[in-house]
């Protein structure tokens, strides 16, 4: 009976502090894309125009 309670309460307190747990690592995941989004944003290299008949180079 005993045991019953305290699977009570530890079920309520894992639940009530669930997102606290998982936080970290919810940050870590979306963080890192969020960084990885930018800096490639960032970082993009301008498109060139290319003047009218003129043939990119084949490599």
């Amino acid at each position: 009976m005993a045991f019953d309670v305290e699977e009570k309460i530890v079920g309520a307190f894992l639940k009530k502090t669930l997102w606290l747990w998982l936080f970290p690592y919810i940050f870590w995941f979306f963080g890192r894309r969020m960084y990885r989004f930018l800096y490639d944003w960032v970082t993009e290299p301008e498109p060139v125009p290319v003047e009218q008949g003129e043939q990119l180079p084949q490599t």
